[in-house]
């Protein structure tokens, strides 16, 4: 049986990673671990990657529990404000 090697995303010459979130999710019946890597250009043009569990290095699983927890409490700390939803107008 052969290891699947981790996936590698492509950089162009001006791009650079400037963000790891790892992230669960889930719904009914299902969840599922991804990292989202976001990437910027000289022009500060972003893009991003999703990549599931099995592709990430070793290094990246070893740091999956204690990015997603940190990320968590990131995404709590900020303080925002929902706008109420807005009405259907009944026809």
């Amino acid at each position: 049986m052969r290891i699947k090697s981790p996936a590698k995303i492509k950089l162009a010459f001006d791009e650079r990673v400037v963000a790891v979130v790892p992230t669960e999710v889930a719904g009914p019946a299902w969840g599922n671990s991804i990292v989202c890597v976001y990437i910027s250009d000289n022009q500060s043009r972003f893009r991003s990657v999703r990549l599931q569990y099995d592709d990430l290095t070793p290094a990246l699983k070893t740091l999956f529990c204690a990015g997603e927890a940190m990320t968590t409490s990131l995404i709590r700390a900020v303080p925002v404000r929902k706008d109420k939803p807005k009405e259907i107008p009944h026809a």
